[in-house]
């Protein structure tokens, strides 16, 4: 897989990489919907709830994937729980050494689409080390780790010089753990994943992509992205009482802006009827994240009885500013038309969340256990001014399972029911609770960089929106059931079903005539213009694991499932962008008609088969493949409003991108005579999408980019149904370990 931890649970059933941008899509759900963890600190970006800690495997001792069914001190997604754990020092000092490469000339042809650059060179590569052992033997111990990647494109442009896009990451990790007594223990951990990008590609796409460029800087920009995250935990054991608890703090940055004078300057201007794009990189934004987390719990082993019960608080603030460069985004829609679409807005937002849980595992007999508990979470939202905006305590969450082996231990049956919260995301703080938060539509007779002033404008500029009565957290139910069989020494198979259904979102919409921003819950109240939001996943895997011994391992399975909805999720498929609790579909009762129907990460047939064979004379080799079937697509038509779009068909209708299959290959080679009595150094051979036969994976599903003066659909894209990206080709990637 590739180098980073995201990549490892797509090895599972319900788990698919998304190629629109939002990571890994789990059980149904967007990139923003999952949690992700580091030794138990939540590392999930606050801002933009992406996926958080970019940490190399090399760091880390196990990946902990929970798509569904999990008890009740787990929450806060409504996708899945990714959960690492990064290596510990032991009493003996243990360290490596690694290094893996790979460019344009180890690749295939990359076929470009609509979204790709045309690369005539490139080079990825990342170094490091790990090392760990004892402070004091038998007490203390650390593990320190550290890893630099770089990425290179030499990107062509027609008409320009080459220009070079590159990507620098310090990735970084340190642990001390602490038995401070035969009852207590403490661990301090640090990590950090900054990282500072030269982008050589456009900040905006909700037009699509350009035809050509008058000049280069709108594909000029510069971000600085990541952060660092450090944890304190205590564990101290009472009798039989366990209790465990814990400090953090995450910082995380995102910066946007143009890379070149102009490019910070000038607005972008997008020419609608030409698709020609002129000006500067558009964006001008910086948002910083501080998270602060405590918990405690404490664990009870009673008879039959195992009960758990704990209490966490979250404390994120934002602080921000978002600034399109001035007017705004300008778009050309006709020889007398052009329209800036401005967004400023900047201050501090906090979203605080507290929760409580309590569960009891109990076996009633050796062959039947039983999973209750109930959570609650609560979220508390500060405005800019700093007194509470909006508060959400409806989030009372049961869960129950059922665990039963009728037929002893090579038999297992499996059933659960639980309701799920989402936490919301800073963003969504920042979008309504600002002050203020100014944002519209100013409307020119000619192109406003000829300093001519506006004819007329949309103003959808807000202070502090009022609070919602009553309004309900985003939250799904969920059942599962299962059945699973050992046979004979070396099989094991099993069947699981899962269904989710999204019971309330929270959005915002513009109410007809006034236009004014309203938010709540979409089909409820004030935003009873809307339809209510829905999403029904169904899902039925099966797998089948072999076991040899302990040199080769075969597992597989296949999953049929069913995505269908008039709601994606927290992340935007149709600009491809992560707009959680705020996406553009539906803002508008426009948007309603045809809205319902295949979501784009339906695939309805996904077959995964992964396995590893080592041999006595130092290869090992892994493979993992994957088929799975396309993803719909739509006809999307202009409103009103820029980056809004309808439906002018039924959702999911118009056909869907082709099937993809990709195979990767590794073997791994352990050097005979050692370099001194303890290193081990090995030699790496990846083969990364082996055969690919480059299909498209994104489409351009925008058919009109206006309206025309009576309301009728103009200004068509000329990119319509062709592919914006393609499977990246066969890749070769080299790399070498040295273990002691």
């Amino acid at each position: 897989v590739e180098r980073n931890f995201h990549a490892v649970p797509t090895l599972l059933p319900q788990v698919n990489l998304s190629y629109f941008g939002d990571a890994i899509n789990i059980a149904g759900s967007s990139g923003p919907e999952n949690i992700y963890y580091i030794d138990g600190v939540n590392v999930t970006d606050p801002y933009r709830a992406s996926s958080g800690g970019d940490l190399p495997y090399n760091f880390i001792k196990e990946v902990e994937v929970k798509v569904g069914g999990y008890e009740a001190e787990y929450g806060r997604a409504l996708g899945g729980i990714v959960n690492v754990i990064t290596r510990s020092g032991g009493n003996d000092f243990r360290g490596e050494g690694f290094g893996y490469y790979t460019s344009s000339g180890l690749s295939g042809t990359w076929r470009r689409g609509l979204a790709d650059a045309s690369v005539n060179a490139s080079a990825d590569y990342d170094a490091g080390f790990s090392l760990g052992g004892p402070i004091v033997r038998d007490r203390m111990w650390f593990f320190t780790a550290w890893n630099r990647a770089v990425s290179t494109q030499d990107v062509e442009i027609p008409g320009y010089s080459v220009q070079r896009d590159s990507r620098t990451a310090n990735l970084f990790a340190g642990k001390v753990d602490w038995q401070v007594t035969e009852r207590t223990s403490l661990a301090l951990t640090i990590l950090g994943d900054p990282s500072r990008r030269h982008l050589v590609a456009p900040a905006f796409t909700v037009y699509g992509s350009p035809t050509a460029l008058e000049n280069i800087d709108p594909f000029l920009g510069e971000m600085r992205l990541g952060g660092v995250a450090t944890s304190l935990r205590v564990n101290h054991r009472l009798g039989g009482l366990l209790l465990e608890s814990s400090l953090s703090r995450v910082d995380r940055d995102e910066i946007s802006r143009g890379d070149t004078e102009q490019a910070r300057r000038e607005p972008l201007v997008m020419d609608l009827q030409t698709g020609r794009w002129s000006g500067g990189f558009g964006d001008n934004s910086d948002h910083y994240s501080v998270r602060w987390a405590a918990n405690v719990s404490g664990s009870l082993g009673l008879g039959a009885h195992r009960l758990k019960a704990g209490l966490e608080y979250e404390d994120n603030r934002l602080d921000a500013l978002a600034h399109f460069t001035d007017p705004g985004v300008v778009t050309r829609l006709n020889d007398t038309t052009f329209q800036a679409v401005y967004v400023i807005a900047s201050g501090t937002v906090h979203n605080r969340v507290a929760s409580l849980f309590l569960q009891d595992s109990w076996l009633p007999t050796p062959r039947v256990r039983v999973n209750a508990g109930l959570r609650w979470d609560g979220q508390y939202l500060i405005g800019g001014d700093g007194r509470l905006a909006q508060s959400i305590t409806d989030g009372l969450q049961p869960r129950i399972g059922v665990i039963l082996q009728p037929g002893g231990a090579g038999t297992k049956l499996f059933a659960s029911y639980g309701r799920f919260y989402e936490q919301l995301p800073t963003f969504a703080s920042g979008t309504w609770w600002h002050v203020p938060v100014r944002n519209g539509v100013y409307l020119f007779d000619r192109d406003p960089r000829t300093g001519a002033g506006p004819l007329d404008s949309l103003d959808a500029s807000h202070g502090i929106l009022p609070e919602v009565p009553g309004l309900r957290g985003q939250n799904f139910d969920e059942v599962t059931a299962g059945y699973e069989q050992i046979l004979g020494a070396r099989w094991r198979a099993g069947i699981r079903g899962i269904y989710r259904t999204l019971r309330d979102v929270i959005d915002d919409g513009l109410a007809p005539l006034t236009v004014e921003r309203v938010i709540g819950n979409p089909g409820r109240g004030a935003l009873d213009f809307l339809s209510r939001l829905r999403r029904n996943y169904y899902a039925l895997d099966f797998t089948l694991d072999w076991h040899g011994d302990k040199d080769i391992y075969l597992a597989g399975s296949y999953t049929l499932s069913r995505n269908y909805g008039n709601y994606t999720g927290l992340y935007d498929h149709a600009v491809n962008y992560s707009v959680p609790n705020g996406k553009g579909d539906p803002d508008l009762a426009e948007q309603v008609p045809n809205s319902s129907g295949l979501l784009p990460n339906d695939r309805p047939h996904v077959f995964k088969v992964f396995g590893l064979r080592r041999f006595d004379w130092g290869l090992t080799v892994g493979a993992f493949f994957m088929w799975q079937s396309g993803t719909p697509l739509n006809e999307l038509g202009a409103t009103f409003l820029p980056a809004h779009f309808a439906f002018l068909r039924q959702r999911g209708t118009v056909g869907r991108t082709p099937s993809l299959r990709d195979l990767n290959l590794r073997l791994i080679y352990e050097v005979p005579g050692r370099l001194g009595s303890s290193v081990r150094p090995r030699v790496i051979l990846d083969l990364l999408h082996v055969a690919s036969a480059r299909e498209p994976v994104t489409v351009d599903q925008v058919h009109f980019s206006a309206l025309d003066a009576q309301g009728n659909q103009s200004a068509p894209n000329p990119n319509y149904l062709r592919p914006s990206r393609y499977q990246p080709p066969m890749i070769v990637r080299l790399g070498t370990t040295f273990g002691f």
